[in-house]
């Protein structure tokens, strides 16, 4: 009777402790299982940080634009090419600084802009030799002139490959070099006097039958004041007679061109 009611205790007494450990767990959540709570609010943060949608971007690859004057400002440094035989170099961005001298045609590289206060954009020469005019230089000139008249450099003078008048006043002289751009013939440079509104020659200083493309014309001439003038006339590649008057620009010292 003993043996038969020990077996029976034993197994009475693990099971009152199976439940007591039972009881003593029964308000713990188990961690493998997430609340309902916590899963709707991960799932409505997971909405909020999702991006909304956008229009597509364009990127700058896929905008093509033509090039304009305007917006090389935001590209430097860039290339000008220039055809024009009449563009003029000055040491600042503006009319109001000196002259330096007349720029060939060529391209160069423009490495600063400004805009000067009559809203002209100019652009510095890669060179250093100085600024230009951005819009002349990017200008076709319609009427091309066919002489064009800049300041002559000493070698160029000290080389002999130009024809070289000097005056006879040697005080002051102003080294102009005239280029032909294109065959000029029965060509005359003179001293003009003003008189009533036109010019009249007053002195025929030199004389050449032909100004070729290759071999400027250097005239070593003085200008004693705002108002002295000289000029040049020729027959053209066409056959017309043209008459141009040269000044120097109380301005800015710019060697000044005109036809009349």
């Amino acid at each position: 009777m003993r043996r038969t009611l020990l077996p029976i205790l034993i197994i009475s007494i693990l099971f009152c402790m199976v439940l007591c450990a039972c009881h003593s767990r029964g308000g713990d959540t188990p961690m493998t299982e997430p609340s309902t709570t916590q899963t709707e609010s991960i799932s409505t943060e997971a909405q909020t940080t999702e991006p909304p949608e956008t229009e597509p971007v364009t990127t700058e690859a896929e905008v093509v634009t033509e090039p304009l004057v305007e917006d090389y400002i935001t590209r430097l440094p860039y290339v000008v090419k220039v055809t024009r035989a009449d563009l003029q170099i000055f040491k600042g961005a503006g009319y109001d600084y000196g002259y330096v001298n007349l720029l060939r045609p060529g391209i160069y590289t423009i490495v600063e802009e400004k805009r000067d206060g009559e809203d002209n954009l100019w652009g510095k020469l890669k060179s250093g030799m100085g600024w230009i005019d951005i819009t002349k230089a990017t200008t076709v000139n319609k009427t091309p002139v066919p002489i064009s008249v800049g300041l002559a450099e000493r070698a160029m003078i000290d080389s002999g490959s130009c024809h070289l008048y000097t005056a006879a006043d040697t005080t002051g002289l102003v080294n102009l070099i005239f280029y032909a751009n294109e065959a000029l013939t029965n060509v005359r440079l003179s001293s003009l006097d003003y008189v009533e509104e036109s010019y009249m020659v007053s002195d025929e200083l030199y004389t050449l039958p032909t100004l070729a493309t290759g071999k400027p014309l250097v005239a070593q001439l003085p200008f004693p004041g705002d108002l002295t003038t000289y000029g040049i006339s020729f027959t053209d590649a066409r056959g017309a007679v043209r008459n141009f008057a040269v000044s120097v620009s109380g301005r800015n010292g710019a060697i000044v061109i005109n036809e009349y």
